[in-house]
């Protein structure tokens, strides 16, 4: 979870020993189980941790509180504007951007669900969670399902410039709009089916501060952590791994086919045909080498919006996977801000990436923002 992972995982009895003075407090308590075992919203009786009320360092809460501060605003405004564009402009509304508004709907749904609620945070007493039971479970599930999503968005656009590109003939009737919404509905619905279990699976513990001062409110594992092992393995190939291998696969036969095209063209020879704004057409020699173009740009922006999602979300994949193994967990801070900044980024830079890498965006971009539409 890309929030309350680092609140998870700190609450864990690992940190008895970095609190000595906590460690004797709870040996001399003459209810130590009770110390040690508190109660969730339901009454349920659920392990605790006797922790100090530390705060963040000064540092800390300036690099936390405006990286991502500009990051949200930056990203929810991308987004919007991505969808705003794709919507309302006829022209824009290709199998492939819609497959980029269902990846902007999860962008933002990140945002909202991630970024946002760790703007306040380092003035909060660390491992402090402020916002109450309901919002532990949903605010988890709506992480998960805004990351899983965009997986799955990335996969589906990859899988339609493929058929579109090397099966020609079957994209005229499989690589449609029509069919294109139909298929966001399932994956979104998928994502929803699959992620719901978040919404049980965490809960809220009330944790004693030894220093005195009031408890500490921590969103964390129902079960213990290696019950989730599993379901963390799953995650990570089903939504990055596997995503990942079929990107690299398929664009790879892309590109194979359109340097094919190349040597065609420079032979003099018939060029294949091409569905959608990659067919070739009995137009003129320059309307055919723009629409190379042309495919040859959608090509390169989707390569760079998977390669950036592989690199940006690797830190916080990483972290999680090795935590879920290893005895003594990593926890140091500014490691796991790292992690979360780079998964904040991923969702705030692809309207960036449109921009810079597609002049259809970049026009319809400024048609709009100067409300010539």
């Amino acid at each position: 979870m890309i929030m309350a992972e680092i609140n998870i995982d700190v609450n864990s009895t690992v940190l008895l020993g970095a609190y000595p003075e906590c460690v004797n407090t709870a040996k001399q308590n003459t209810v130590l189980n009770e110390t040690l075992f508190g109660k969730d919203a339901s009454g349920t009786r659920v392990p605790t941790v006797l922790i100090g009320s530390e705060d963040y360092p000064a540092l800390y809460k300036i690099i936390a509180l405006t990286v991502p501060l500009v990051i949200f605003t930056v990203g929810i405004l991308g987004n919007l504007l991505v969808i705003i564009v794709i919507s309302r402009r006829r022209s824009m509304q290709t199998p492939t951007n819609c497959y980029l508004i269902s990846l902007s709907v999860a962008d933002c749904l990140l945002l909202l669900s991630a970024t946002l609620p760790s703007i306040p945070e380092p003035f909060f007493r660390r491992n402090h969670w402020p916002w109450g039971r309901a919002m532990c479970s949903v605010l988890v599930f709506v992480q998960y399902l805004g990351a899983d999503a965009s997986a799955l968005s990335i996969t589906a656009f990859t899988l339609e410039r493929y058929i579109a590109i090397c099966h020609p003939m079957k994209a005229q009737t499989i690589c449609t709009t029509r069919r294109a919404k139909r298929i966001i509905i399932s994956l979104w619905g998928f994502s929803i089916l699959y992620c719901t279990p978040w919404l049980g699976l965490t809960t809220m513990t009330y944790t004693v501060a030894c220093d005195g001062s009031s408890p500490l409110h921590t969103c964390t594992y129902r079960l213990e952590r290696e019950s989730y092992l599993l379901y963390y393995m799953t995650d990570f190939f089903i939504f990055y791994v596997f995503p990942l291998l079929l990107s690299g696969i398929l664009y790879s036969f892309i590109i194979r086919i359109l340097f094919n095209k190349s040597a065609l063209d420079s032979d003099g020879s018939k060029a294949p045909d091409y569905s959608n704004r990659c067919r070739q057409t009995s137009k003129s020699r320059f309307q055919n080498d723009d629409n190379y173009a042309l495919c040859l740009q959608v090509i390169r922006m989707l390569v760079v919006i998977v390669a950036v999602f592989a690199m940006l979300w690797l830190p916080y994949r990483a972290i999680v996977v090795y935590n879920s193994l290893a005895n003594n967990k990593y926890l140091n801070i500014w490691f796991w801000l790292f992690c979360r900044v780079m998964v904040y980024i991923n969702s705030a830079v692809n309207p960036i990436l449109y921009s810079l890498m597609s002049l259809k965006f970049r026009k319809a971009y400024r048609r709009i923002l100067s409300c010539r539409e």
